[in-house]
């Protein structure tokens, strides 16, 4: 069984924009490209995963629609 922490504020919205209930996943293990969740009551296992190029393009599209 897996200890799993609970969720800070951003990583629920996080889930929520992904579909994913917050109110029953714990976080286990937090990786820069990788989140390994825990059900709550069931003690599955969910790895969800990130795609750093979106990302990295999303903080710059957000900094460009800033500066003009």
């Amino acid at each position: 069984m897996k200890n799993g922490k609970n969720l800070t504020r951003t990583q629920k919205l996080v889930l929520l924009s992904r579909g994913l209930d917050p109110k029953e996943r714990l976080i286990s293990k937090k990786l820069p490209d990788m989140w390994l969740l825990v059900h709550r009551r069931t003690n599955r296992t969910f790895e969800l995963w990130f795609d750093k190029t979106i990302s990295s393009i999303r903080k710059y599209s957000d900094t460009a629609t800033q500066l003009g």
